[in-house]
C-alpha cells in the first residue's frame, strides 16, 4: 500500500482554502458641490480644526478659496485670494491654522480660526519684504515649531528657510488689530 501525504482527502490546495466572510465596501458621499457650473472644485489641503474640516476649493467663479465644512454645511472663509492663488497646506499653531498664499508677485502667510471674520494675512507681501535678500519667487511648506512658523522661499539663488517668530512686533500688531 502506498502512503498518503498530508491529512485528509483532496489536494493540498483544497485542504487549506477557507471561506471568507462577507465584506461591505464603504461608499463616499458628496458633501457639497462647490463648483456647480463646471467640472471639479478640486478640493485640496484638507485639515481639521476642532470639529470642522478646512480645505481649499475652486467654486468656478471666485477662484481657489479657503472653505470650512462643519455639520454638513460648507462656508467660504476667504473671498479675497487672487484667482491664480496657490495655497500651501494648512498648519496648526494653538487654535489657529496658518497657510501660505503664493500668486504671481504676491506672497503672504495667512491665519484663520475657522471664521471668515478672523481669516486674514499676518505678513505683508513677502516678495517686497525679501527684496533686500533676493526677491522670493514662491513661498511654501509652512511648519510650526514652538511659537514660530518656518517656511521656504524659492528664488533665483535657490531655496531659503524663513521664520516668523510670534514675538515679532508686526505679527503681534496684526493679531492685536484683529482682536486675537
Amino acid at each position: 500500500m502506498g502512503r498518503k501525504k498530508g491529512r485528509g482527502n483532496g489536494s493540498a490546495t483544497q485542504r487549506f482554502v477557507e471561506e471568507l466572510e462577507v465584506r461591505r465596501l464603504l461608499a463616499g458621499v458628496l458633501l457639497k458641490d462647490i463648483d456647480t457650473a463646471t467640472a471639479s472644485s478640486s478640493p485640496q489641503n484638507l485639515a481639521t480644526l476642532g470639529t470642522s474640516l478646512l480645505f481649499f476649493a475652486d467654486d468656478g467663479i471666485v477662484g481657489r478659496e479657503l472653505w470650512k465644512l462643519e455639520g454638513g454645511v460648507a462656508t467660504r472663509l476667504t473671498s479675497t485670494l487672487p484667482a491664480s492663488a496657490t495655497p500651501s497646506p494648512l498648519v496648526r499653531m494653538n487654535d489657529l491654522m496658518y497657510f501660505a498664499v503664493d500668486t504671481n508677485g504676491f506672497r503672504q502667510i495667512w491665519r484663520t480660526d475657522g471664521t471668515a471674520a478672523n481669516t486674514f494675512p499676518v505678513t505683508n507681501n513677502l516678495t517686497n519684504s525679501l527684496t533686500s535678500q533676493g526677491s522670493a519667487s514662491t513661498v511654501g511648506n509652512p511648519i510650526v515649531v514652538g511659537q514660530s512658523i518656518f517656511f521656504e522661499t524659492y528664488d533665483a539663488t535657490g531655496v531659503r528657510l524663513r521664520r516668523i517668530p510670534f514675538r515679532d512686533a508686526r505679527v503681534l500688531a496684526a493679531l492685536k488689530a484683529a482682536n486675537v
